[in-house]
């Protein structure tokens, strides 16, 4: 029933240079200390824990295995109702922050290497 993820892999960690794999791993485990970003895992968390979040989740899975009900709730409507949740909002909340945490790092390490790193740093359209 996740409706978050909160998994974290290092299998992406540049192996062609170690420094770089090194400082990579230092540089997450000083993201996984801020307060932002422990926020963000505890609401995670507790946004899958949410019996109303759970409730809500399986309407929509329902709904989407039926197609379509025209006398049932439509999916995007399940899927208002989720957001107007406490924890669902709290949850969105944290996860704001957690971006504009990752957005400032993407802009130092830019600045760093002389380069603009986000867009760099963007997936392509191919898989």
């Amino acid at each position: 029933m996740d409706c978050c993820s909160t998994s974290c892999s290092s299998s992406n960690t540049p192996t062609h240079n170690p420094e770089i794999g090194k400082t990579a791993e230092r540089l997450a485990a000083l993201l996984k200390q801020t307060a932002e970003y422990q926020e963000f895992v505890r609401l995670a968390s507790l946004v899958n824990q949410d019996p109303d979040v759970r409730r809500i989740l399986l309407e929509i899975r329902q709904q989407q295995m039926m197609y379509s009900d025209p006398a049932g709730t439509s999916v995007e409507a399940l899927q208002a109702e989720l957001e107007t949740l406490p924890a669902v909002q709290a949850y969105r909340t944290a996860e704001a922050a957690v971006k504009t945490l990752f957005q400032t790092v993407d802009r130092a390490i830019g600045a760093a290497a002389g380069v603009e790193f986000a867009p760099n740093a963007l997936r392509s359209g191919c898989g």
